[in-house]
């Protein structure tokens, strides 16, 4: 019977912690999964192990070496699972990031534009946080497991500038140019993994987003960069502003 102590404890602890666990509802998220998934499989793994002790104490058959064999076979499946998912588990916890959308959205403008916190304030400049409010939500649809987050709120001048130079300036100079004349303007989170993934360069001015870098490796106070919160506050309060002018608007109005 000593032998059965602790499988038998160990069992027991399992059914618990399953009771347990189970017993409230989690938050859907995908390590929560992970996790059941693993507490169950050990919880099955431990009910294995006491069967096959308890059989083990009794004369074998040739029909209990042949069940014998099949909850080993089982209990090896068992363990394999157990494996993978304390691994991506691991994963998941070790590099939050795979949990994570980063939504980018980009409005294509005829003219040069960019975007003024006053105007957003008065409501004149709603347009773009609505965009990615609207993109947040179906990134949250498309990926229920998963938190959208925003990245940036840009836009496009669909231009083709003319740059000015002098008579010995070379293409490499000329296409340099032109490529700071189009760089995207608008709203950027100011998360390091954000702006690493925005642009790829690592130079104190960026080609292709207004972001630019102090001496420091700070950026500059002219980039209109928010961290999560604030974007979270840009976001709510664009919102607020829609349903406060709908209100108005049905009342008759103007806002």
């Amino acid at each position: 019977m000593s032998e059965l102590q602790l499988p038998f404890y160990a069992m027991l602890f399992s059914l618990l912690l399953c009771f347990a666990y189970f017993l409230r509802k989690r938050i859907n998220l995908i390590e929560n999964r992970i996790y059941s998934i693993m507490l169950i499989c050990s919880t099955i793994d431990c009910i294995l192990v006491v069967v096959l002790r308890i059989m083990a104490m009794f004369p074998l058959t040739p029909i209990a070496i042949k069940i014998i064999s099949l909850l080993n076979k089982i209990d090896f499946i068992q363990l394999i699972i157990i494996a993978t998912c304390l691994f991506l588990y691991m994963l998941l916890v070790t590099f939050p990031n795979l949990k994570k959308v980063y939504v980018k959205i980009v409005d294509y403008k005829s003219g040069d534009k960019n975007f003024d916190l006053v105007s957003f304030y008065h409501g004149t400049q709603l347009q773009l946080v609505v965009y990615m409010n609207e993109a947040l939500r179906r990134s949250m649809s498309e990926y229920p497991d998963k938190e959208a987050v925003s990245a940036a709120m840009l836009y496009y001048h669909v231009d083709d500038p003319i740059v000015e130079g002098t008579s010995g300036i070379t293409p490499e100079a000329v296409n340099q140019k032109v490529r700071e004349a189009l760089r995207m303007k608008g709203i950027i989170n100011s998360d390091g993994d954000i702006l690493e993934a925005l642009d790829t360069s690592k130079t104190a001015k960026s080609d292709c987003v207004s972001l630019d870098y102090d001496s420091k490796g700070g950026l500059k106070a002219s980039v209109n960069a928010f961290d999560n919160e604030q974007m979270k506050l840009l976001s709510d309060y664009a919102s607020y502003c829609l349903k406060t002018m709908g209100v108005k608007i049905k009342k008759g109005e103007i806002p």
